[in-house]
Parts: structure tokens; C-alpha cells; sequence
């Protein structure tokens, strides 16, 4: 057997193995994080201890959303 060549076939074989399992880790980039955006009241808004305040949201997750929680 040729040495040279077959060194060469061996390196590209590893090559070829460490691309392919760094693309295969990247795939699918791993899950989202949800996302929630508080819609009402703005920002700025103020209030007085003892009002009633409606609070408008909209949440999103790539695998839904069942229920919000606000502290």
C-alpha cells in the first residue's frame, strides 16, 4: 500500500467525521425560550395604591403556552 495515500484518506476521513458532527450539533439550535409582551398598561402609566389596574399580555413558545403568571 501506498503510505502517503493512505494517510491522506485517513485525515480526510477524519475531517469529513468533525464536520459532520459539529453541523449535526447545530441543527435545530436547541429550544426556544418563551416570549411574553406586556401590551397594556405602557410603560410610563402611573397609579394610585388601590386602583385596579387590567394588565394585557400576549405570550408565544414553540411548544404553546397553557397559562401566564404575573408576580
Amino acid at each position: 500500500m501506498n503510505t502517503p495515500r493512505v494517510r491522506n484518506l485517513a485525515l480526510l476521513l477524519v475531517i469529513t467525521l468533525l464536520v459532520a458532527g459539529t453541523v449535526a450539533c447545530e441543527i435545530g439550535g436547541g429550544p426556544s425560550k418563551p416570549t411574553i409582551v406586556i401590551t397594556a398598561p405602557t410603560s410610563d402609566a402611573e397609579f394610585e395604591q388601590g386602583d385596579e389596574v387590567t394588565i394585557l399580555s400576549s405570550a408565544n413558545d414553540s411548544k404553546g403556552v397553557a397559562r401566564v403568571e404575573l408576580h
